[in-house]
């Protein structure tokens, strides 16, 4: 029931973020959109560096916090964070004039959302792991696209600024939560604050691997392309990922029956219900892409206007890739539950390399398909060399076929 609540929740905050997709679609035109993508963009991509795997960390160990150990955190926390951000005050001139065409007003918003976004994070993270999950996946995900669907329906100013406001208000809501305190757990493994320490590089690098594929195609297009571009694929890629959703149900569901499984011993059992509920998946897999195939460009006008019918090819391109995606199950998680992380972090380390490979040869050539098919190709190659490591590991092939060596 736990479980159900949290996805119910997440649900919401990811429905909030698909409609005011469409509302933004509606209401302003393509290069304000495209703008606004942009902008949200580069503020999860700066803010994560700020954070440097705090969050990850703090979910982890804020379970043992004292009220001492929350603000000697919080402290450390906030140096890493003014490391990054003193000298992009520094260089903001030159940033400003060779990145963002003169756009002061862009980058100050910017630079204002940074520190307050991390704190969100940052405070969502420290919910979580006291136990207050509901609230934590609130504070990240819910919160802002359901007071930005309130801003531009009623007050349609800038997006960006809205958004800024946003982030304001979620800041206020972050602090509140930030107070409060769990009767902490004993620590039994040696200092608290260097164990929190101690974790920060591997968090950072993991999260930066998954923050650059997010957000690279949309700063490369935006470098070398229109801001028409940026709003065709964000548009495309969020209605792609709308099958994502399954893929987070079955990993939530999933996930702890898996390391029950391995910890037991019971690695047969294990693979069969992995290539049972992988084989529902690719059922699902087919029909959704189908459905894209047949019926994504009605879908398109239907929801976000004639102007992103030019969107329809990307989307038939993300849409195979997320298909791609569903068809090898829930494969990052089997090697995560089972205490084969190093993997999953390698099959990060490949899409990435073939991410940013691919993302600079075409995007230059062909826009936003370029990126599009980037971001395939990687999200397919990550999938498929995970499987075929679960494959190895497990010997899923000799369990199916009888062949057990």
């Amino acid at each position: 029931m736990r479980f159900i609540i949290s996805f119910l929740v997440r649900s919401c905050g990811l429905g909030a973020g698909f409609i005011l997709s469409i509302l933004l679609a509606r209401t302003y035109d393509k290069e304000v959109v495209g703008g606004f993508f942009l902008f949200v963009q580069l503020v999860t991509l700066c803010a994560m560096v700020m954070r440097y795997g705090s969050d990850n960390s703090l979910l982890k160990l804020s379970q043992y916090f004292s009220r001492e150990d929350k603000v000697s955190v919080l402290k450390l926390s906030s140096q890493y964070a003014l490391r990054i951000i003193i000298p992009f005050l520094v260089f903001l001139p030159l940033i400003n004039y060779f990145w963002f065409g003169n756009n002061i007003e862009f980058v100050l918003l910017i630079i204002a959302c940074l520190l307050p976004y991390s704190f969100i994070q940052f405070s969502g993270e420290y919910l979580k792991g006291i136990g207050n999950q509901n609230n934590g996946i609130i504070l990240q995900v819910v919160l802002i696209p359901v007071l930005m669907l309130f801003l531009v329906s009623f007050f349609p100013n800038r997006p960006e600024i809205l958004y800024t406001i946003c982030v304001l208000i979620c800041f206020i809501a972050s602090a509140l939560g930030w107070r409060n305190y769990k009767e902490p757990k004993v620590f039994t493994r040696g200092n608290l604050l260097e164990e929190y320490q101690k974790g920060l590089s591997a968090y950072f690098y993991v999260s930066v691997l998954n923050v650059v594929i997010a957000t690279m195609d949309t700063i490369m297009i935006a470098i070398v392309s229109t801001a028409d571009s940026v709003a065709e694929y964000n548009i495309a890629n969020k209605v792609a990922l709308i099958s994502s959703v399954v893929l987070v149900v079955v990993n939530g569901l999933i996930g702890p029956i898996f390391s029950s499984l391995w910890n037991e011993g019971k690695q047969e059992e294990l693979v069969k219900k992995f290539t049972s509920i992988t084989g529902y998946m690719m059922l699902i897999a087919v029909a959704i892409f189908t459905l894209a195939v047949g019926f994504g460009r009605e879908f398109l006008i239907a929801f976000f206007g004639s102007d992103y019918e030019s969107s329809y090819t990307l989307l038939v391109v993300l849409s195979f890739a997320q298909a791609v995606v569903l068809a090898t199950g829930p494969v990052a998680f089997l090697l995560m539950m089972t205490g084969h992380t190093q993997y999953h972090r390698r099959s990060l380390n490949i899409a990435i390399a073939c991410n940013v490979t691919l993302n600079l040869i075409l995007i230059p050539l062909y826009g936003a398909i370029g990126a599009a098919w980037a971001t395939s190709i990687s999200l397919i190659l990550k999938n498929i060399y995970s499987l075929a490591m679960a494959n190895r590991i497990f010997k899923m092939t000799d369990l199916i076929f009888g062949k057990v060596r």
